[in-house]
């Protein structure tokens, strides 16, 4: 026979093992995530990539500046260049411009100029890798952080 009282303590009972359960679910997914882990890091991402975004416009500045000064170091080598004659035969020693063109990337690759400028080429390089691993970080972090959201909605419909 069916005991109205009896069914009404079970399902209150029921009822109490499904809020528990949510709660020990909710507590360990909040551990588990570390929101404020996650809270901090999304405050903190658009900050450091705002920074790196100014390493790179420095890294370009550098360039910048380093390639005109390598432009005119080439300037005064091609003149040398030009300017040199074969001692045997009175003549220009490098007579065309593939040949002048040539020994130009030879002698500059020598100079103090050249590294300074491969070495901002590399800074720049670099800043620039290091901005995208920060985006990619902060993408990855927002989509950690929509998920548990998700998570802990679901959780606190199965509370209701």
């Amino acid at each position: 026979m069916f005991n109205e009282q009896q069914f009404a303590e079970d399902l209150g009972k029921m009822l109490q093992i499904k809020v528990e359960t949510a709660k020990a679910i909710s507590n360990q997914l909040v551990g588990e995530k570390n929101l404020h882990g996650l809270r901090s890091k999304l405050i903190e991402f658009p900050e450091q990539i705002g920074e790196q975004q100014k390493v790179i416009n420095e890294a370009t500045k550098t360039l910048t500046e380093t390639r005109m000064n390598l432009k005119e170091v080439e300037a005064g080598l091609m003149i040398e260049i030009s300017d040199e004659v074969n001692d045997k035969t009175g003549k220009a020693k490098y007579s065309n411009a593939e040949a002048r063109n040539a020994e130009l990337q030879v002698r500059r690759r020598h100079t103090p100029e050249y590294q300074a400028y491969k070495n901002a080429e590399m800074d720049l390089t670099s800043a620039q890798t290091e901005l995208t691993i920060l985006t990619q970080k902060y993408e990855a972090y927002k989509l950690v952080t929509e998920s548990t959201i998700t998570e802990l909605n679901l959780i606190a419909d199965l509370m209701k």
